[in-house]
């Protein structure tokens, strides 16, 4: 469908990323080629600058698209295909549906331990504070491909509670005791060699270079840390990003830039 229908319960720029997606996905407009400029998409489609450029900014942020300020629009070619967006946020057995893969999830184990000095931090507990680890494996194609350490606060949990830690679904575990919809997290990512347990259960050698995601839950309304997760990734599992380079450049006023207001508003 390449219309759009003003009468529509769906938003008028949901319904231009839609046409433009299925445009990049037919081959219609090629990989790495320009797609049309912001003036031609108002006019062909009768809808405001604001309209367009939120509809393109949807295709961006689904890395299918990439912004050269200066030139125009470009659809990502092969070279760049990005298999997964690092920066959004879902289950993990959503994540590798996404990749490709069919997933599944085993149940390790449920600990009550007091909390580790870096979980003990993450999550503004005291010291000698109890949390209950859940233990998963995240399987692709029946092969290991992510380990995780779930850490919540034994106080959120009580004495009754999901003890497979919601199971592949452990932001509706989250919501369930927060009672409102966990939008964001806090992750940092660090190379490291996996110790001889990681590697037994991603069923790799000891040492491998895997990555380790460290991974911190928020409360979304007051930023309260709900949650805190070691996530241990298969070296299989590449994450790839788009990093878009600063328009200003250090050294340079951006007043004597050549990309004045005026001018970030022409369409190429």
């Amino acid at each position: 469908m390449n219309i759009i229908d003003q009468n529509s319960i769906a938003p008028l720029y949901h319904q231009l990323a839609e046409i433009l997606r299925n445009k990049i996905r037919s081959g219609e407009f090629l990989p790495g080629g320009k797609i049309p400029s912001e003036r031609n998409l108002m006019e062909s489609y009768r809808l405001s600058r604001n309209t367009v450029r939120q509809a393109i900014n949807v295709l961006v942020n689904e890395g299918i698209v990439y912004q050269d300020h200066g030139r125009g629009n470009f659809t990502i070619g092969s070279e760049l295909n990005i298999q997964y967006q690092i920066d959004i946020l879902v289950e993990h057995n959503e994540f590798l549906r996404r990749v490709g893969s069919i997933p599944s999830v085993q149940h390790i184990s449920t600990e009550k331990i007091i909390a580790p000095d870096l979980v003990c931090k993450a999550l503004h507990l005291f010291c000698n504070e109890e949390v209950v680890c859940f233990t998963k494996l995240f399987s692709a194609n029946s092969n290991p491909a992510i380990l995780t350490f779930d850490y919540l606060p034994s106080k959120l949990l009580g004495e009754h509670f999901d003890t497979s830690g919601g199971g592949e679904a452990f932001f509706k575990l989250l919501e369930e005791i927060n009672g409102k919809r966990v939008n964001f997290t806090v992750s940092d990512i660090i190379p490291i060699n996996a110790s001889k347990d990681i590697a037994k259960y991603l069923g790799l050698a000891p040492g491998s270079s895997i990555l380790l995601l460290q991974e911190t839950f928020f409360n979304p309304g007051i930023n309260i840390p709900l949650a805190f997760s070691f996530n241990y990734y298969h070296p299989n599992i590449h994450f790839r990003i788009v990093r878009r380079r600063s328009k200003f450049l250090v050294g340079i006023d951006p007043k004597k830039t050549s990309h004045s207001t005026e001018e970030e508003e022409h369409d190429y």
